[in-house]
Order: C-alpha cells, then structure tokens, then sequence
C-alpha cells in the first residue's frame, strides 16, 4: 500500500493568505515565510518573547547571524503558537518526546515544525503531524560523498540526469528532512529508506505504519532557497491554492 505522495506545488510570494483565513487547512497545515532580515532592527523587542532558557540558549551562537535567525524564528514560533490556541507568548510550554520532537503538552493536537536557513525561516502549524525544511542552496557544491550514504537507486538516477543537479540534489533532501521531521525521527540512516522522488511511495513500516499517510511538497521560496513540507493524510490538489499565512504585524 502507497502511503507516501512526493510532488511540487507553487506558492504565489506576491499573494498572501487572507488574515483569519481557515484555507490552508483544508490540507492540514499553514506555512508562514520570515525574511530574517526585516526583523533584525527589532530583535531587542522579539528577544522578549523567549523564556531564560531560550535567551540563553541564543547566547550560544557564535555568529551573530545564526543568534539572529535562532531568536527571530523561535519568537515568530510562540507568537503564532500564542495567537493558535489564544494564550501570551510567553505562556507557550514546549516540551520534546522521546524522540526530541517538540510539541505542546497542553494542546498536544496542535502539531507544529520549524526550519531556517540563509535568508528565510519557515514555520509551519498543522491540525496533524507536520514538518517543513528550507534550504538555501549552495552552487557548485560537490555532494558526491553523501549521495550514496542518503539517496536511493531512483534518486540517483535522476539526479545523474537532472540538467539542475543543484537544485534536484536540494529537492530530494529537503523533502527527506521534512518527512522526517513530521514523524519525529532525526537524521540518520533513515534518509536512504527513503525514496523521495515524484510519484507514490510505501515507506516501510518500521519508518511509518501501514495505516499512516503522508504527502510531501516541494516548493520555492525564492530564486536562492527552496522549501519542503510534510503533512499526515492525502493530498487533493482539488483542495485549492497555496499561500503563505500572513505574520503577525508589529
């Protein structure tokens, strides 16, 4: 039995998801799209938002860019956590399973994935299990130590034929981060269990049950950086466009 559907889909950048608007979740999920570098004046007022441990985990970073993208994401995350199931910011409690998957404990059917990377973060809130990944992506960056320990048969061949090998290379993996990421697995030796290119899959069972279904969408976030998310169920491309949530206005 298929249980994992791999496509692309097109996300207008130029129009954005009516404010309250319920559309996305007609496929289970919202994305939501942060320039980091429109929030950067403001990070004294989004550092606010972060518990002790969070602040001091932003310490950590060594480069300011990556202390920046950490407090940016993880801000706009509690806000729209906050604004998701009507609490203050600072009264999100996030917690991880067994597997290091953060979740809710006070509302664990709110199901929600975090990625950043260059230039953008992306958040992602679902009604079902959901991941998201970003990657920007690097030119003329030789992949060919990692290509057989992280790509199935199918996938190199495609990639061995693809005219972009870049961007089919950035496809097939952040496709892998976010299905993985949904079922809250980390990266490992699963990725190569994993065959991601277009068209239906079965995911062995050990990985995802039988019973479970998931579909993952490639998607570009500019000419620089594509994005990947992951969302349980089928997907209906009757259901519709797909936007960008609008974020939160300061």
């Amino acid at each position: 039995m298929n249980n994992l559907y791999c496509g692309s889909i097109k996300i207008n950048s130029t129009i954005v998801e009516p404010k309250n608007s319920n559309l996305n979740y007609t496929l289970g999920f919202k994305i939501f799209k942060i320039p980091i570098a429109d929030y950067v004046d403001v990070i004294t007022h989004l550092i606010d938002n972060l518990n002790t441990d969070e602040k001091l985990r932003s310490e950590q970073y060594h480069f300011e860019a990556d202390r920046n993208r950490f407090i940016i994401s993880r801000s706009f995350l509690r806000i729209l956590l906050a604004e998701e199931i009507g609490v203050n910011a600072l009264e999100i409690k996030i917690e991880k399973d067994s597997f290091e998957k953060p979740f809710l404990p006070s509302h664990p059917n709110t199901y929600f994935n975090v990625s950043h990377s260059g230039d953008f973060a992306l958040i992602i809130l679902g009604s079902k299990m959901v991941g998201i990944d970003v990657e920007k992506m690097v030119l003329n960056q030789d992949f060919s130590d990692i290509i057989p320990s992280v790509f199935c048969t199918k996938e190199i061949n495609e990639l061995q034929d693809s005219l972009d090998k870049t961007r089919t290379f950035y496809k097939f993996w952040t496709r892998k981060e976010a299905i993985l990421k949904a079922i809250g697995k980390g990266i490992s030796e699963e990725l190569i269990r994993l065959c991601v290119t277009d068209a239906y899959h079965n995911i062995q069972e050990d990985i995802l049950p039988k019973t479970t279904k998931l579909f993952t969408l490639s998607f570009e976030v500019d000419e620089k950086h594509i994005g990947a998310l992951c969302c349980e169920g089928d997907y209906h491309k009757s259901a519709g466009p797909i936007y960008f949530s609008p974020l939160p206005e300061f």
